[in-house]
């Protein structure tokens, strides 16, 4: 039956999160797309039972006897990869999609997907990504990286930070695509999703963004999934083992110098640094087995001369890792995680410097600029957001911690007004203003001078309306610039669920998009 979009849900063990998952499938938008061009429907929903013992089987035959675009297929247990690869062969979509039976996709992220798919004739597109738990929503770290830059169309090999994106479930993939290049995920391991994402990414004729959130990657707070379990000696020897897989193909087929380098640095800052991370609250023995194989990987994979591109605090791990020196190795995690938010620190030079044991840090003054000026520590959120019958007025801070901002002088903004559709941009009239009521926590830089970091930014209505090149969703672009730092971002709301709404406000035939209902799509 031709098909838009197949949707292939893994099932195993999920009794308490199916419904809740598969019911967000049904919320689709476009299963209520026109159909045309010879389309007999717009979404199948393949589910695979990977041999349940719970009741995920029933629930998910039940879906099947009720919907016809459902789909129940039952197998034997044989792992994630396994049963993603055999939906795979019941796809009958023009594009395939993978989904987590525990996660949740966003009511409009389909039909949005598969139309950016359509319009840029991508072989694939991602979108943005939250993890949450009963209680909140927030960024996915990871994500938030991959999609730190601002192009609607791009490749892996023009945008490095890709590499980030390293999960199925948040991507459309043309399903001739898929097939023309026998994607398979591994079978048997955990981390299936790695070199997987990888190959996709560097295949693909060009990817598509949608950087708005799309998908909800639970955490599980009753039970451990794979990417919780970061403890066990397996996990880690699965890890490095894709890792490797990454690395031959890319001795083999890849001689792009900035990609080659952002591996290494998502090797040591992320994969391997999650399982060094735990060590202060892993056996002395495991912890051992975890420095070792660690060790033996970057002795035979990576120049030692990398390490030195990380950040401060992490290098010290390294040094104390490759030196197998298990107790200072721990005091400088335990020293990050309990410790450094609160070390007496001051700013000189615009470095930011902390005091330390100097017994441990080698020195009593330890410069911390990479640590605290990664972009997951960039706090930019939009605080006001109001409208009348002339304009809308957004008020925003933009702050790099450990950079102090006091003086207006001493960075510069310029915003835009962007069209999801058009890509056409609008300068836009701003002002400076304080940065009052900086309530929230600066984790790391807190007792610097931020004053300076607020705007003010408006969007005269009568600019837009009737204007085509902006009929649709926009977006507001903020750049900003201080130093030496260059921070380019779509501006969206400060985080406050309990009172969370819709901020689409509407004009005519106008729309201006600063975030999501978690309940309702724009």
């Amino acid at each position: 039956m031709k098909t838009r979009v197949s949707v292939i849900i893994p099932i195993y063990n999920v009794q308490e999160f199916l419904e809740e998952c598969i019911e967000s499938v049904l919320a689709q938008t476009l299963i209520n797309k026109k159909l045309t061009d010879g389309y007999e429907r717009n979404l199948q929903v393949i589910l695979v039972d990977d041999g349940s013992t719970d009741a995920s089987g029933e629930i998910a035959k039940g879906y099947a006897d009720s919907f016809d675009y459902v789909d129940y297929i039952y197998e034997e247990n044989q792992g994630l990869g396994h049963a993603r690869n055999y939906g795979c062969e019941f796809a009958e979509g023009d594009y395939i999609v993978f989904l987590d039976s525990d996660d949740l996709i966003r009511p409009y992220a389909y039909e949005r997907m598969y139309d950016l798919a359509v319009k840029n004739g991508s072989n694939m597109v991602i979108g943005g990504v939250w993890r949450f738990d009963s209680k909140n929503y927030w960024d996915s770290d990871i994500h938030k990286i991959a999609m730190s830059g601002i192009k609607e169309v791009t490749h892996i090999t023009e945008s490095p930070e890709l590499l980030y994106d390293t999960t199925a479930w948040n991507k459309l993939i043309k399903h001739s695509f898929w097939k023309k290049h026998g994607f398979k995920y591994p079978e048997g391991i955990l981390y299936e999703d790695i070199p997987v994402s990888f190959l996709l990414h560097y295949y693909t004729n060009h990817v598509s963004i949608i950087y708005e959130n799309c998908y909800l990657w639970r955490v599980r707070e009753s039970s451990k999934s794979i990417t919780q379990k970061t403890k066990e000696t397996v996990n880690l020897k699965d890890r490095i083992h894709v890792m490797k897989v990454v690395d031959d193909f890319c001795k083999d087929n890849v001689n792009n110098e900035k990609l080659l380098s952002m591996k290494i640095y998502k090797w040591l800052s992320k994969d391997l640094m999650i399982f060094i991370n735990k060590l202060n609250a892993t056996s002395v023995e495991t912890s051992e087995e975890i420095i070792s194989l660690i060790s033996d990987y970057i002795k035979e994979n990576i120049n030692l001369s990398d390490i030195d591109k990380l950040n401060e605090i992490d290098c010290l791990k390294y040094k104390y890792l490759l030196e197998n020196n298990l107790e200072k190795l721990i005091s400088i995690i335990n020293f990050q995680m309990y410790e450094l938010h609160k070390a007496e620190g001051y700013s000189t030079n615009d470095h930011t410097i902390v005091k330390v044991d100097e017994e441990l840090f080698g020195e009593s003054d330890l410069c911390i600029d990479k640590f605290i000026r990664n972009k997951n520590h960039y706090i930019r959120y939009i605080d006001k957001l109001s409208i009348n019958k002339k304009q809308i007025t957004i008020n925003g801070v933009t702050i790099i911690p450990g950079l102090k901002d006091d003086d207006f002088n001493d960075r510069d903004y310029s915003f835009y007004l962007v069209n999801t559709e058009s890509h056409k941009k609008m300068p836009l009239k701003y002002k400076n203003v304080p940065a009052s009521d900086l309530t929230y926590t600066i984790r790391y830089g807190s007792n610097i001078s931020y004053d300076a970091a607020g705007y003010e930014v408006y969007i005269p209505l009568s600019t837009i309306a009737g204007n085509e090149d902006f009929l649709g969703e926009n977006k507001l672009l903020v750049c900003f610039k201080q130093k030496d730092v260059v921070y380019n971002y779509f501006a969206r709301l400060r985080w406050d669920l309990k009172s969370k709404k819709s901020k689409a406000k509407l004009y005519k035939n106008n729309y201006f998009s600063i975030d999501h209902d978690l309940n309702n799509e724009i």
